[in-house]
């Protein structure tokens, strides 16, 4: 799985260097949060955008004295059609996206670990202003294909058998530039 997602992304920075179009965005909101996403999006046309986003999270709590440190990796891969664009890749866009996620929650005696693995649909707005800055918002629901929990390395829960933890949600506020 991962040889593979390496593959597909290299396979993607190499179409972006052919492409003049790039946008660049970070999550303002989420590095408040010690969470970090970038994404990276390349126009194959004035309509068409395949989008890559990579975050990193982590985070140190207590709960009743106890200390825990979470931490997680997730990929997005979006394909968004934007309706009527007026700068290219801007304004409405609907698209589908695919997603991975790992997280680990550790407390000195314990790790929770969750993998999931998703795809919906999205729907979204980004706003380019004449300096090449731009705004983009957009939110997505789909369904994950697989969502386990595990304690220290033994399966726990298995999403399938709860259709309502299989509801997956994504979505993007963010802040970039147009090169």
């Amino acid at each position: 799985m991962k040889k593979s997602f390496m593959a597909f992304a290299v396979l993607f920075l190499f179409a972006v260097q052919m492409n003049a179009q790039l946008d660049v965005s970070v999550n303002p909101i989420g590095i408040l949060f010690n969470s970090y996403d970038v994404s990276v999006e390349n126009g194959f046309s004035e309509n068409f955008g395949v989008e890559l986003t990579v975050g990193l999270s982590t985070s140190k709590y207590s709960i009743d004295d106890e200390d825990i440190s979470s931490t997680g990796f997730g990929t997005r891969l979006m394909a968004k059609y934007y309706l009527s664009p007026s700068k290219g890749l801007d304004r409405f866009n609907i698209g589908a996206y695919l997603r991975y996620g790992s997280n680990k929650f550790e407390d000195g005696t314990d790790e929770v670990s969750n993998t999931r693995i998703a795809g919906g649909f999205y729907l979204g707005y980004k706003i380019v202003s004449s300096k090449k800055i731009f705004f983009e918002i957009g939110f997505g629901v789909g369904k994950a294909f697989t969502n386990s929990y595990s304690v220290d390395g033994e399966e726990v829960v298995d999403g399938a058998d709860y259709p309502i933890l299989n509801i997956d949600a994504t979505g993007k506020f963010a802040v970039g530039y147009r090169f």
